[in-house]
Order: structure tokens, then sequence, then C-alpha cells
């Protein structure tokens, strides 16, 4: 049969294939057992298929078995990338194939924490209900939570709170209530009062 891990231009037919968004011939060289895995400039096909935004071709990819874990050099993983850029659909199907929900980047900070951060309520109900750790703390002192609270993010806010995450928790000086209330962003400090929020004299630290 046809090689099809041949080079053509420098590039495999696989990552031809993602680049261009080619769901049917992803396909057809994943059953043909072609390396799911291979890198070039330092990049996956699936890693590509999501620089692309080519969410049919990571589905593809995740469904075939492709390494969903796997962390370049840079530090950067397929989740945090989609997570990043606003990608629920491949977020989806990275859950599906069972991504390491809780890799973060070097400053700590998970797909949930940058997610909320942006204020992406379809994503973080996502993430939750893959059941992604909620209080995790990123080297700044901030949870998810937080992070949600400071910008505003209401319905953010709500559904951290509704999968349960701790209303007190944090790493710094601050509650998430009182970032909410120091940032103008009332209505999200009044719901969090509303849950038992403690003030800033009465933060929970995670550092004894």
């Amino acid at each position: 049969g046809a090689n099809q891990s041949a080079v053509k231009g420098g590039v495999t037919p696989l990552f031809a294939a993602a680049s261009a968004g080619h769901a049917d011939v992803s396909q057809i060289l994943c059953d043909a057992r072609c390396d799911l895995n291979e890198h070039a400039d330092g990049v996956t096909p699936l890693m590509v298929a999501l620089q692309r935004r080519r969410s049919d071709v990571v589905r593809v990819l995740c469904q075939a078995g492709a390494n969903v874990n796997e962390v370049l050099p840079d530090g950067q993983t397929a989740l945090l990338f989609a997570a990043d850029r606003g990608q629920q659909d491949a977020v989806f199907w990275l859950c599906e194939a069972g991504v390491n929900l809780d890799c973060a980047r070097p400053d700590g900070r998970t797909a949930l924490m940058v997610a909320s951060w942006k204020g992406m309520g379809r994503m973080v109900t996502l993430l939750c209900e893959a059941s992604a750790n909620l209080d995790t703390i990123e080297e700044t002192g901030r949870t998810a939570l937080f992070l949600a609270s400071v910008q505003g993010h209401l319905e953010v806010v709500r559904e951290l709170c509704e999968a349960r995450a701790n209303i007190n928790l944090t790493g710094c000086d601050v509650s998430p209530m009182f970032a909410a209330a120091t940032s103008d962003h009332v209505h999200v400090a009044r719901f969090l009062l509303a849950l038992g929020a403690r003030g800033v004299c009465e933060t929970v630290s995670a550092h004894p």
C-alpha cells in the first residue's frame, strides 16, 4: 500500500490534512495507522488542527488515540491552547479523549482558570462537568472563582459556585468577594455574600 508517512515538501499527509481541515482524509490516514504523534517544527498534527481551528480534525485525532496530554517544549498543551482560544468543540473532544483537565501553564493557570478569567461560560460548564479541579491555586494565589469574580463574570461565578467551588479559598490576601467588590462588580460581590462569602479579614488562606 501507499506509504502514509511519505513526506512531501517537509510535510506528511496527516499534517497537510490537519492543516487544511480535511477530516475525511485524516480519518483514512488514521485508519491506515499513520503516526498520530509525529512532530514537525515542534508541533503534532493535533496541535496543527487546533492552531487552524479544525475541530472536525481534532475530533478524528482524539477518537483515533492521538496523545492529548503531550507537553510541548514551550509548556503548551492541547487543552490549554484550545481553552485560551475559546475552542469549545475542541475542548469537548479533548475531554472525551481523557485529557488531563488540570494541566497548567508555568504560572500555574489551568484551562478552567483561563476560561473563568475570559468569561467563557459554556466552556466553564463543560470543564466543571468533566470534573476539573475547581480549587487549584495559581502562583499569584488566585483560583478560578477569584479570576471570574475580579473580572465581573457573574454567570461564570454562579456556575463555579453551583459546582461547589470553595467561595473563600485564596492564596493571597484578598478573597474572591472582596476582589469583586473592589473592582466595582457589586452584582458579583452581592451574589457571593448571599452564599456566605467572607470578607478580606476572614479570608481562608491556602498557605498556613
